[in-house]
C-alpha cells in the first residue's frame, strides 16, 4: 500500500545509487521516496527495488554514499534471495527455538558484512555512515512497524554499539567467534540425523576420493585398518594433479594454436585472401569460445599468490604498467612476481600505460630463467610452487561482460571496449549519441538503437571526455534525460565483426548517397571522398543516408574543403529526429523520423569490412 502512494526519488540519490551501482559490479535498481518506512531498505517482490524514507533529513555527499552503499551490498550479496528462504524455513521450523536464534544470528551478520562492505568500498567516510546509522536509529525510535530484513534497519542498542565499534575501527577481525562455532555445531548436529534417515543404505554407496564404496562401510574398513587411508590420499592428490596437468596441456595447446591461426589470418588480409581469412577467423572464435571465461579481479592483488593452484584459470585484472616491483620469470613468472612489472616485461603494457591483461594461472615449473626487456631485469629462480603468463585480455577474448555502467572506465578516454548487453527500458539515462558513463549501458543499447529490449548481443563503446552538456531525447520508446557538466561520456554503437563479409570489397571508391546501403546496421566501409561544403546535409553526429557524404565529412571536421581522403563510414539504423547545426563552413538541416542513418568518421588505424588495415594518413589540423 506504501508503494502505491510512492513517488520518485530525488535525482541526487537516483544519480548516486547508479554510480555506486556501477562501482560494485552490480545491477542499479529502481528507487522510490517512500512515506513511513523510517529506513531506507530494499523491496524484493519481484525485481529489487531500493525504498528512501521521505522522513530522512539530507544527508552530507559521504553518508548518503555510506546508506546507499549499505543497501546495493544487500543486493551483491543476495541477502533479498536469503529472506525468501527464511520466510520458507519459518514455515517449516515456527516451533523450533534454534531457528530463531540462527535467523537473529544471520540478519546480524548480513548488517555487519554489508557495513563492512561500506567501509571497504568507502574507508574515508566511516564517520559519515556512523553519523547516518545514529540518524536513521532516531528516525526508528518513534515507530512500531516491524524491522525490515533487508536495509539499513538498526537492531537492538548493543547491536548498534556492535556496527558503529566495528565501522570506526581500522581493523576489523573476521574470526568466526566462539558462538558462532558452537551454532555451527548445534545446526550440524541437528541436521545430519535427518538427512542420514533419508539414505537408503541398499542404494547410497559411499564415495570417497572417487572410489565408490557400493554396500561396503568403507568408513568402518578404514577403522580397521588405517595405513589404508595414506593409500586413498595419495590417489586423490595424483588424481587432482592429473587433472589439472592435463587441463594445463589442453590451454597450452589452444594458446599455441590461437597463436598460429592468428598468424595465418594476417597473412591471407596481407594478401587480399578474404576468404580464406573469414575461414580462418571463425575458427579462432570457435576455439576461443571453448575456453573458460575469466573472472574480472577488482582491485587488481599485488601477485598472484592467492591464486596459487587454480591452474588453468583466468582473471582479468586492470593495471598500471610499472618497472618496480620484484619480477622472476620470463613469458612465464613466478606467482609472487609484481603484477605491474610482469606486464611491462612481459611487452603488454607500457610503463605508467593503463590496460587490462589477462592473467593465466600455471602449475609450478622447476626453473624461471630470467631476462632484459623493456626496462625491467626479471630475476632466475629454481623452482617454484606456482606460476602464471600475462597476455593483452583482446588476446584471448575482446567481449567483456556487462558491468552495468562506465563510471570506473572514466579514465581510459579514447579507447573502445566491447561488451555483451541485454537492452533495457527500466533504467535512467542522461544524453543523445553521446551519454554521460554512469548511465546503464543496457538502456543506452536501446535508446541509440543498437539493441531491442530484451535483446542480447554485443555492443561498442568508445570512452569519451566529459562534456558540459547533455541533450535529452525520447526514442525508440526510452526517454533519455538532459544534463548539465559531467566529467565522463561514451559513445555506443554495434560491435564490428574483425572480418566481415567479402561481399562488401565492390563498394565504391567515391559515393555520394548512401541509401545503397540502408539496412547494414554496423557495417563500416573505407571510401574515398574529397570533401565539399556544397550538398544538403541532415542531422549532426549522426546523418539522414541521403545527405551528401563529402559535405557530410566536412560538417563532421573529417576533411576540409576540397581535401581528398579515406573515410570510415558506419552505416546506423534510421532514428526519430536529426538535429541540424552550422559547423566547418556546413549548415545541416533538422529533420523528423528518417528510415537510414551513417556516421563518418577518420579511417586512420581501423580495421573494415574490406578485411585490411588502412595506412594511415598524413595528420591534418582543422
Amino acid at each position: 500500500r506504501r508503494l502505491r502512494t510512492a513517488g520518485l526519488a530525488d535525482a541526487v540519490v537516483t544519480r548516486r545509487v547508479i554510480e555506486i551501482a556501477g562501482r560494485l559490479k552490480t545491477r542499479a535498481p529502481a528507487v522510490r521516496r517512500v512515506a513511513g518506512i523510517g529506513s531506507p531498505l530494499v523491496w524484493s517482490f519481484g525485481r529489487p527495488l531500493l525504498c528512501w524514507p521521505a522522513e530522512l533529513a539530507e544527508f552530507s555527499d559521504a553518508a548518503l554514499s555510506g546508506l546507499i552503499t549499505h543497501e546495493l551490498a544487500h543486493l551483491k550479496r543476495r541477502d533479498h534471495w536469503v529472506g525468501w528462504l527464511e520466510l520458507l524455513a519459518g514455515c517449516v521450523w515456527w516451533w523450533n527455538p534454534l531457528y530463531w536464534y540462527v535467523r537473529h544470528q544471520l540478519r546480524e551478520n548480513a548488517e555487519l558484512a554489508c557495513d563492512g562492505w561500506v567501509v571497504g568500498t568507502l574507508p574515508g567516510g566511516r564517520r559519515a555512515y556512523g553519523e547516518a546509522l545514529l540518524a536513521v536509529c532516531e528516525c526508528l525510535s518513534g515507530r512500531r512497524a516491524p524491522m525490515p530484513s533487508v536495509g539499513v534497519g538498526t537492531g537492538g542498542r548493543r547491536f548498534l554499539e556492535r556496527r558503529l565499534a566495528m565501522i570506526l575501527r581500522e581493523r576489523i577481525s573476521l574470526r568466526l567467534s566462539p558462538v558462532g562455532l558452537v551454532v555451527i555445531l548445534l545446526v550440524a548436529v541437528v541436521a545430519l540425523p535427518a538427512w542420514s534417515q533419508r539414505a537408503r543404505p541398499d542404494d547410497s554407496g559411499v564415495s570417497l576420493f572417487g572410489l565408490k564404496a557400493g554396500s561396503t562401510d568403507l568408513g568402518a574398513d578404514l577403522a580397521v585398518a588405517p595405513d589404508a587411508q595414506a593409500v586413498l590420499e595419495q590417489f586423490q592428490q595424483e588424481q587432482e594433479q592429473a587433472r589439472l596437468d592435463a587441463d594445463q596441456r589442453i590451454d597450452e595447446s589452444r594458446h599455441e594454436a590461437l597463436k598460429r591461426l592468428n598468424a595465418l589470418k594476417a597473412q591471407h588480409l596481407s594478401a587480399g585472401q578474404l576468404d580464406e581469412a573469414a575461414a580462418v577467423d571463425n575458427w579462432i572464435r570457435q576455439l576461443e569460445a571453448s575456453a573458460p571465461r575469466p573472472t574480472r579481479l577488482q582491485p587488481a592483488p599485488e601477485n598472484m599468490t592467492a591464486y596459487r593452484g587454480r591452474v588453468g584459470q583466468k582473471f582479468l585484472v586492470d593495471l598500471v604498467g610499472a618497472t618496480e616491483g620484484p619480477v622472476w620469470g620470463t613469458d612465464v613468472y613466478t606467482d609472487d612476481s609484481a603484477l605491474a612489472s610482469a606486464a611491462v616485461h612481459a611487452g603488454v603494457l607500457k610503463p605508467g600505460e593503463r590496460g587490462t591483461v589477462l592473467i593465466t594461472m600455471l602449475p609450478g615449473r622447476d626453473s624461471y630463467p630470467g631476462a632484459l626487456r623493456f626496462d625491467v631485469t626479471s630475476q632466475s629462480y629454481p623452482k617454484w610452487h606456482g606460476s602464471y603468463r600475462i597476455e593483452r585480455a583482446t588476446d584471448a577474448s575482446d567481449v567483456l561482460p556487462d558491468p552495468g555502467t562506465l563510471v570506473e572506465y572514466r579514465d581510459r578516454v579514447g579507447r573502445t571496449f566491447k561488451f555483451q548487453v541485454t537492452g533495457s527500458t527500466t533504467g535512467t539515462i542522461w544524453g543523445n549519441d553521446v551519454y554521460t558513463d554512469d548511465s546503464p549501458l543496457a538502456d543506452v543499447a536501446v535508446h541509440a538503437g543498437v539493441l531491442g529490449a530484451g535483446q542480447t548481443g554485443v555492443v561498442q563503446v568508445t570512452i569519451l571526455p566529459g562534456r558540459n552538456q547533455f541533450e535529452g531525447v525520447p526514442r525508440n520508446g526510452i526517454t533519455s534525460q538532459p544534463y548539465g557538466p559531467f566529467p565522463g561520456a561514451y559513445r555506443m554503437e554495434p560491435a564490428q565483426p574483425d572480418v566481415a563479409d567479402p561481399g562488401t570489397r565492390d563498394v565504391p571508391a567515391s559515393i555520394s548517397s548512401l541509401q545503397e546501403l540502408r539496412g547494414k546496421n554496423g557495417r563500416s566501409f573505407l571510401i574515398e571522398v574529397t570533401g565539399s561544403t556544397r550538398g544538403q546535409v541532415w542531422g549532426s553526429g549522426i546523418y539522414t543516408d541521403d545527405s551528401s557524404l563529402p559535405a557530410a565529412a566536412v560538417h563532421a571536421g573529417v576533411l576540409r574543403d576540397g581535401q581528398r581522403g579515406t573515410v570510415k563510414v558506419t552505416i546506423l539504423p534510421g532514428r526519430q529526429s536529426y538535429e541540424g547545426e552550422s559547423r566547418n563552413g556546413v549548415i545541416s538541416q533538422p529533420w523528423a523520423s528518417w528510415d537510414g542513418s551513417f556516421r563518418v568518421e577518420r579511417a586512420d588505424g581501423v580495421r573494415l569490412d574490406v578485411g585490411r588495415p588502412i595506412d594511415p594518413p598524413p595528420p591534418t589540423t582543422y
